[in-house]
């Protein structure tokens, strides 16, 4: 009996890029669309001392004590290469601040202590990863906006950014957040856009 089927070939949706999609805006990072993700690179150690950490510490006083608790939770060496994603705490919301914090952790330590550019670069690229992975999980995407973040690394972690650019223009997107795509603005202060 010969295949008399009448099902048409259907179109397809254009796929949205397997690949995180960078762009980069001039502005104050904080100042973000809510649910928006506010994204830096970080020690193991539970620091936020210095740098832009120290400026999420003062923003985001209840999400620091919660990234405070995970890393007295956890072995500093195994927390490299991981990222944690802190939902909007309810003082912090309180306050005016409904933002995801997602800490990369790219380093065990910081200072004279803190790992080569190699080692900072390949933990950036894995927890970028884990980040991906966990935002999939969170109602699959549907309630965190865009990705904010500054030029990570370059900081304390005397990475050059076109280094940690090179890895995040690599990071392939999880299955399960491409019908949505993901959108990572990194954020160039005004300060250094005279530069």
């Amino acid at each position: 009996m010969e295949n008399t089927s009448t099902t048409q070939p259907t179109e397809s949706a254009p796929a949205k890029s397997a690949r995180l999609t960078i762009k980069g805006e001039t502005g104050d990072l904080f100042d973000t669309p809510p649910n928006s993700i506010l994204l830096h690179a970080c020690n193991c150690r539970g620091s936020w001392g210095a740098g832009v950490a120290a400026m999420f510490k003062k923003k985001y006083p209840a999400a620091y004590k919660v990234h405070v608790a995970h890393c007295k939770a956890t072995k500093a060496e195994d927390l490299l290469g991981t990222a944690q994603l802190i939902p909007p705490q309810a003082s912090d919301v309180e306050s005016g601040r409904s933002h995801w914090i997602a800490c990369l952790f790219a380093s065990v330590d910081v200072g004279k202590k803190r790992g080569s550019r190699e080692s900072i670069l390949g933990a950036t690229g894995e927890a970028m990863q884990s980040l991906l992975k966990q935002i999939g999980e969170v109602e699959n995407g549907a309630t965190i906006g865009s990705i904010r973040m500054p030029k990570i690394n370059q900081g304390l972690f005397d990475v050059p950014w076109a280094r940690t650019r090179a890895v995040l223009d690599g990071i392939e997107v999880p299955e399960i957040l491409r019908s949505t795509g993901v959108e990572v603005v990194v954020m160039e202060l005004a300060e250094e856009a005279k530069k």
